[in-house]
């Protein structure tokens, strides 16, 4: 059984965070007009997060369909291991971009956003993405269609996008 932690049809909460590698700002109003998928994930539930991303790209492929960020929770890395988690997160984006098919733009489909102070997950209402990742979904409208945190999220994910992608 899951958490919902987001209420559907709120708002979604302002925010504005620049993605690493393609220096992309996502917020509510850059994403206007598109579905968009939150996966919230720490160091300890990234393999987890990969596989609700999987999941909705098997079902959805085109980044226009839907439109995927992954929220990284940085917020217990120490100061001094900042410069370290930095280029982990570009490494990170330049593995993921080099896997990218002919035509695909990675500023499209590689969006990570790092959290270094958890205000993302204070935003949203998300706790405890070391033990499960957690996403919220936002509409076209800019509303919020829902959220889930726990078992199988990949199931929940397409779930839930399946009543909102045209």
């Amino acid at each position: 059984m899951g958490t919902e932690f987001v209420r559907a049809g709120q708002p979604a909460p302002k925010f504005k965070v620049k993605a690493v590698g393609s220096g992309r700002e996502i917020s509510p109003e850059a994403l206007a007009g598109q579905v968009a998928v939150l996966v919230f994930v720490n160091q300890d539930t990234q393999r987890d997060g990969r596989g609700i991303i999987k999941a909705i790209r098997e079902q959805y492929p085109s980044a226009s369909q839907v439109t995927i960020a992954t929220a990284v929770d940085l917020s217990a890395v120490p100061i001094i291991l900042k410069g370290m988690a930095e280029n982990a997160l570009k490494e990170s984006y330049q593995r993921s971009a080099s896997r990218l098919t002919e035509g695909e733009e990675a500023a499209a489909h590689v969006i990570i956003l790092p959290d270094w102070k958890g205000e993302l997950l204070k935003a949203f209402g998300i706790k405890a993405v070391n033990k499960q990742p957690a996403f919220v979904v936002i509409d076209r409208q800019g509303l919020i269609g829902g959220g889930y945190q726990g078992a199988d999220g990949a199931a929940a994910a397409t779930a839930l996008l399946a009543g909102l992608v045209a």
